[in-house]
């Protein structure tokens, strides 16, 4: 009856272990991919505060995921400010990828001759 317990104890503590490592290595991938809810305006009037919150992945340790679902509205200064951000992830080997680019994000980058550049399709 002891061994049996021990051995019962023992399987149960090597699932748990594999449980636990598992767990850490799927929190590693999936933290490796972040999603970036760009905002309803595009525009220099947000450059700054997109800025701030975009500056945290330019080392390219991650993955981004651009969230363009909410776009509104985009002028130059906001277009730059993603296109210099792709830019930077590019030279870091960071991929990045769009989720839902509205039709007006994707007129003015069209606009502006950016629409190749940012990745973007219609």
């Amino acid at each position: 009856m002891i061994v049996t317990d021990i051995n019962n104890n023992a399987r149960e503590l090597d699932l748990g272990k594999h449980l636990l490592i598992s767990s850490v290595a799927m929190e590693a991938v999936v933290s490796k991919v972040v999603t970036v809810d760009l905002p309803e305006n595009l525009t220099i009037a947000n450059a700054e505060a997109l800025y701030s919150e975009l500056e945290a992945y330019t080392s390219g340790t991650q993955d981004i995921i651009l969230n363009a679902s909410e776009v509104a509205r985009a002028d130059t200064a906001g277009l730059q400010l993603i296109y210099v951000f792709l830019a930077t992830l590019k030279q870091h080997q960071a991929t990045v990828s769009w989720s839902a680019p509205t039709s007006a994000l994707i007129e003015a980058s069209e606009h502006l001759g950016l629409k190749d550049h940012l990745g973007l399709v219609s």
